[in-house]
This record gives C-alpha cells, structure tokens and sequence, in this order.
C-alpha cells in the first residue's frame, strides 16, 4: 500500500519555511496577542518537528509492509511468524502489529491536527491547554470548531472512513481485540486471518454512526468489508492521509497569505 500523506508533509515544511523567510524580514508589522508575544514563531517551530513526524509515517508503513508478510502466512498454513530470536503464534502477531499500526497513524493524525487547530480552529480550542485539537472530533464531528467551508467540506468527502478508523482504532487501543463477550476477529486460527466477526462488524457500524456520519460520505466506490481488516484499514487510513494533507496545506496556505498580507 502506498500512502502520499509524506509528499504533503515536506510541501508543509517548505511552505512553512518561506513564510519565515516573509516574517523574520519585517515582524515588526505584526502584532502578537497579549501575553504570546511570540505567536507567530511559535507556530513556525513546527517545521523542525515535521521530521519527526515523517519518521512516524516511515514507522506505520514499516509496520504495514510487516502485516502483509503476517497477511502471506496465513496462505501457507503457518501457526508461527518469525519475529527477532523467537517465533509467537498468529493471532499474538496479528494483535502486536495492529496496534502498533494504529498507534502510529493516530499518533501522526493527533500531531498534524494538533497543529492545524492553531491556525483553523476557532479561540475555544486553540485556547485550551488540554483539548488540544482532534480530527474526529473538531474537523469532522463539530462543525462549530471550524469555518463552515472546510468541516463540511471534509465531512462529505471523508467523514465515513475516518469515523470507521478512528472506532477501529479505539476499540483495539482501549480493549486489546475482546470487549467482554465481543471478539473483534471471527477466530484465533491462522485460516481466520483477518476477518472481523459479526457482531464486532455491527459495533464498528453502529459506533461510526454516533460521530454525525453516514455511509455515503466518502469518496469514490470503495466497499467496507468484514472480510480482511487489512483492506478496511488500507481503504480508511488513504482517505484520512489525504484529509490530514488538505488540512495541513489548507492551514500552511492561508498562514502564508495572511503573513503576507500584513507585512506588505
């Protein structure tokens, strides 16, 4: 699988860069909020921490290429994967890179939103110190955190696939793959794969639905399948690689132009 959410990151930090290069020649046209008096700098320090996020992205690829080689044992019969000087049972490795696969890509997701929130969020989230920004939550779920034209916007296009991601993601993240009678995969055997049970199928459905989405909010003719994880997941995280470099490029964009604007 091939993800592009890394071309967006280095077309951010270029972006970022110049608008250092417009405001490091004339600050002095540019007035800081009480109290944050360096406002502007502070937002622009997050070109550095881009590296790092690109690390992350290298670090969730990684991770999937590694599920796709756990994907082929399944077509062989194997009971084992290989993994440093030991072998561990299927449905162990299944467990262990999932949620590293999803830690990864929501801890990418959070950083990016996270930063994005600073300059299209509005003052009630920008200003609290421990509610930072979140893509669900502020860019798809509430429209009130954003202008109208970009929650709506990002709402219809990949508003079902994130919803359905990020329940994934809570689901392993707060309960490993079994919420009391809930298993979350129709089996531990190696000829079970990666196929979502019944009744784990119908949560991630109704859960989905809680965050103000509906299924025809997506892009494309894409089918969700209980069949292979792997494959929702591929399907979701592309489309909210591609929200997360809107997003990001949207917010570099109008920083550069209002940057612009005011020194002229």
């Amino acid at each position: 699988m091939i993800f592009t959410l890394d071309k967006h990151l280095k077309k951010a930090q270029e972006i970022l860069r110049e608008i250092q290069e417009i405001y490091t020649a004339d600050s002095t046209k540019i007035s800081s909020p009480p109290g944050d008096p360096n406002y502007i700098s502070n937002i622009l320090k997050i070109s550095v921490e881009i590296d790092g996020w690109l690390n992350t992205f290298n670090t969730r690829n990684r991770t999937r290429d590694i599920l796709s080689q756990l994907e082929e044992q399944t077509t062989k019969g194997n009971k084992f994967f290989p993994m440093f000087d030991t072998e561990i049972q299927f449905k162990d490795a299944r467990l262990l890179l999932i949620v590293n696969y999803l830690v990864s890509s929501w801890a990418l997701a959070d950083k990016i939103a996270d930063f994005v929130g600073e300059i299209l969020c509005v003052d009630n989230v920008t200003k609290n110190p421990i509610l930072r920004a979140k893509l669900v939550k502020n860019f798809i779920q509430d429209g009130s955190s954003t202008p109208s034209i970009i929650s709506r916007l990002l709402k219809e296009s990949f508003g079902w696939p994130i919803a359905i991601a990020y329940v994934i993601r809570n689901f392993f993240i707060h309960e490993s793959d079994q919420q009391g009678d809930l298993e979350f995969f129709a089996g531990e055997d190696i000829s079970d794969g990666f196929k979502i049970s019944d009744k784990a199928w119908q949560f991630i459905m109704n859960k989905a639905s809680e965050h103000k989405v509906i299924n025809r909010q997506m892009r494309g003719t894409d089918t969700l399948s209980q069949d292979n994880l792997l494959n929702i997941l591929d399907i979701c995280h592309r489309e909210m690689d591609d929200a997360l470099g809107v997003l990001l490029l949207t917010a570099c964009n109008l920083l550069k132009t209002l940057v612009a604007s005011l020194v002229e």
